[in-house]
């Protein structure tokens, strides 16, 4: 967290320029030369290409000389995952003190949460799988430099700092062994999360991040994408299993006139509809232990795809656990649950 001070020697801690909406996000003030209650009044506001649009204001007061507040509701509700790949987005946030006065400060809020040790926007190595559409997320600032196999490095201008998805398959379209991105002026990553909650970045050194980029071209299996709790896409073909079907019965049992050409019978009924769904097995085998962690975030994400003719359904992977044996080389099984098969009602 951030520290100043404001009028009447209050002092404000607020979050770091760059934080994740689902973790505390708190704005404490205290103190003060005046004694007594305090009150509090904060407008959050979205910037879009420098652009101010005013989102939601918060009132509180207290009758002690410390008052606080989380913004990480706020900020999570400006977020639509649903209908969109969720980027970063600057936000202004304005707090009005009684006795400290007015106090401005700017956050680059990214869609995810980061837990104690974890490393975010580290190097790496991807999979792109070219016969599918992906997109590799990437934290810049504004400016990366790629090459492919013995070429020299170019550079690509990003259309926004912070955190995107940018489709990379023109620029690696002639690219035969590998790929390269080097991401020039992140001063806050790779960064670790520190337990102390001093601050959300603890720089590890490092000139710039390098993503490497390796290239498949399987046509063959279950393509899926997911959101990852640093709000990165991972994508990942894989390897196709048995298929489950499941139908149940649904609504009213319903009394059936029938007749023959004889008879009218009696205790002809029928439900009044059915529902259907199946699951689906996966599977990547013999995949090294980064591939495995990778795979294995897919478990902890509430937004998961499968491409199906040319368009992205949302599905769900079955909950449970898995087990990480430590070895080099493991296969890696998911379950997926397709949604439910639209059939007749009477």
């Amino acid at each position: 967290m951030r520290t100043a001070e404001m009028n009447y020697h209050v002092t404000i801690k607020y979050p770091d320029n760059i934080c994740f909406v689902f973790n505390p996000q708190i704005v404490q003030l205290s103190g003060g030369l005046l004694a007594g209650g305090m009150s509090l009044e904060t407008y959050i506001y979205e910037l879009v290409d420098n652009d101010t649009s005013f989102k939601y204001t918060d009132n509180r007061v207290s009758a002690g000389d410390n008052i606080s507040l989380d913004l990480s509701t706020y900020l999570q509700s400006l977020f639509d995952a649903k209908s969109s790949l969720p980027q970063s987005k600057k936000v202004k946030v304005t707090v009005m003190h009684n006795i400290g006065g007015l106090f401005e400060f700017t956050l680059l809020c990214i869609w995810g949460a980061i837990n104690v040790g974890e490393v975010f926007n580290p190097s790496r190595t991807v999979t792109m799988f070219r016969n599918f559409p992906s997109r590799i997320s990437i934290y810049s600032n504004g400016e990366i430099n790629v090459r492919y196999d013995g070429e020299k490095y170019t550079s690509v201008e990003v259309e926004n700092s912070g955190l995107l998805h940018k489709d990379f398959s023109e620029l690696f379209k002639d690219a035969k062994e590998f790929g390269m991105i080097k991401i020039l002026n992140t001063p806050e990553a790779p960064s670790i999360f520190q337990y102390t909650f001093d601050r959300t970045f603890k720089p590890i050194p490092d000139d710039a991040v390098f993503i490497k980029v390796l290239f498949n071209d399987c046509d063959k299996g279950i393509y899926l994408r997911w959101l990852d709790r640093h709000g990165f896409f991972q994508y990942w073909l894989f390897q196709e299993g048995d298929l489950t079907g499941q139908s149940s019965n649904e609504g009213e049992l319903l009394n059936v006139d029938y007749s023959d050409i004889k008879y009218a019978y009696s205790g002809m009924k029928r439900y009044q509809g059915k529902t259907y769904q199946t699951t689906r097995k996966a599977c990547a085998t013999f995949v090294d232990r980064k591939i495995f962690k990778m795979l294995s975030t897919i478990h902890s994400s509430p937004i998961v795809d499968m491409y199906i003719g040319e368009n992205w359904v949302p599905v769900n992977i079955v909950a449970g656990t898995f087990t990480d044996n430590g070895t080099d080389l493991q296969d890696f099984e998911i379950q997926i649950t397709m949604p439910k098969t639209i059939t007749q009602m009477l």
